[in-house]
């Protein structure tokens, strides 16, 4: 028995299971493409069960592919979305939008220069985290404004601000870390540059703030901690030039971290074109499977698969009158497609039911309806994945009625 134990962690999909435990409140909806598994929580890949096979599964985007999520929760948090390679290195953070408690994100991977790799999504509170470089073009969850004008730091010839929304509470502490690149702009020398870090209500500048002063060319980690003294509802960058000289400089601040807590997480996703895939999008006008549809979001789920083999269905009614002659009463046509999805575990199954059951299906440039069950298939009892397949109806011109009336004398 003690070898048999010993083979089923060698065959896991993952080197160590670290498990994290942390007090929440918030709902990911069921109806989410991405399948996320609280801390705590071991997930398909990493779970072990008795008198199954370990096999792992990678479900697959593709770097133009939109990446749709939503979560529910109290008003006034802060959640991002982070993206780590298979080595746990950071590749991206973006910030959700709230809405009335909904938090919601929709964004492409090629955004992030992500393809050919695996990765995975977690989903953190209390977090900012993003990456930006020279104030022409700033991320667009974040502000900037240029100049700004703090009356508490005179004799400040320039100034650039990075802003975003952050909500703090009076008497809570942000730590911080970022770094920045102060670059020669060819106007600069013996010049110095000043950062300050602040929070701030209502969109004005507050005494909550860390001054860094002296700062000359080149990379440097600037980092601190700062308590609110009251509600605050931003996180400001402030960057500022003490003589006229260096108002020429060029700045890059990079990895904007203020830490946060990790509240769930995904299995490895595959990220890389793939032919034998398919890409189904869906949404609603009515909220379904947890997801708040206020905002009438579509969301994506591409998975190994096919959706070729065609068939029409036929539908007749008739009637024998008194006569004892056959009348035909009406003649349907539907025009339906195979939706065959490969070998997947049961948790994508429960998604997929979910997702036929949205009013818009799109697949493959059309709209389409589940009129039938969709149909995973065992193939052995210690077998953990499943194919499946589910016949559906084309909703637009491929459902075609004819009501029969008078006949017409040939």
């Amino acid at each position: 028995m003690k070898y048999v134990i010993v083979l089923f962690l060698l065959l896991g999909c993952t080197d160590e299971i670290v498990i994290y435990k942390n007090c929440f409140n918030m709902t990911i909806p069921k109806g989410n493409p991405i399948k996320f598994w609280l801390n705590g929580e071991e997930s398909f890949n990493e779970k072990i069960v008795s008198g199954m096979q370990q096999q792992c599964f990678y479900q697959q985007f593709e770097e133009n592919d939109t990446i749709g999520v939503q979560v529910l929760d109290d008003t006034g948090k802060n959640y991002s979305l982070k993206l780590f390679d298979k080595d746990d290195v950071l590749l991206a953070v973006v910030p959700f939008t709230e809405t009335s408690g909904v938090y919601e994100i929709a964004f492409l991977l090629s955004t992030y220069n992500i393809n050919d790799k695996y990765i995975k999504f977690k989903i953190y509170e209390g977090d900012i985290n993003a990456i930006y470089s020279g104030w022409s073009s700033p991320l667009s969850t974040w502000s900037l404004v240029s100049p700004i004008f703090i009356t508490t730091l005179p004799n400040n010839f320039s100034s650039h601000l990075l802003r975003i929304p952050f909500n703090v509470l009076n008497g809570d502490t942000v730590n911080y870390s970022f770094n920045l690149n102060i670059i020669d702009g060819g106007n600069g020398a013996g010049a110095t540059t000043k950062v300050i870090v602040q929070l701030s209500a209502g969109g004005a500048p507050s005494a909550d703030l860390d001054e860094f002063i002296n700062l000359d060319l080149g990379e440097q980690v600037i980092s601190g901690a700062i308590t609110a003294t009251a509600d605050r509802d931003h996180f400001w960058i402030a960057v500022l030039a003490e003589t006229s000289n260096s108002y020429a400089r060029d700045i890059e601040v990079t990895d904007v971290d203020t830490g946060g807590n990790e509240i769930a997480n995904s299995d490895l996703f595959n990220i890389g074109d793939d032919d034998d895939t398919v890409l189904i999008q869906y949404g609603d006008k009515t909220n379904y499977a947890e997801i708040d549809y206020t905002a009438e979001q579509i969301y994506s789920l591409r998975l190994a698969g096919r959706f070729v083999k065609e068939r029409t269905q036929e539908e007749n009614e008739s009637d024998q009158t008194s006569d004892g002659a056959v009348e035909k009463l009406s003649s349907t046509l539907k025009d339906q497609k195979l939706l065959e999805i490969e070998y997947a575990p049961p948790y994508i199954h429960k998604l997929m039911k979910r997702v036929l059951n949205h009013n818009t299906i799109y697949i493959d440039g059309e709209y389409w309806v589940k009129e039938e069950n969709y149909e995973a298939r065992d193939v052995s009892n210690s077998q953990p994945l499943q194919p499946a397949t589910c016949w559906l109806t084309q909703k637009e011109d491929g459902y075609n009625t004819n009501v029969y009336g008078t006949v017409t004398t040939i």
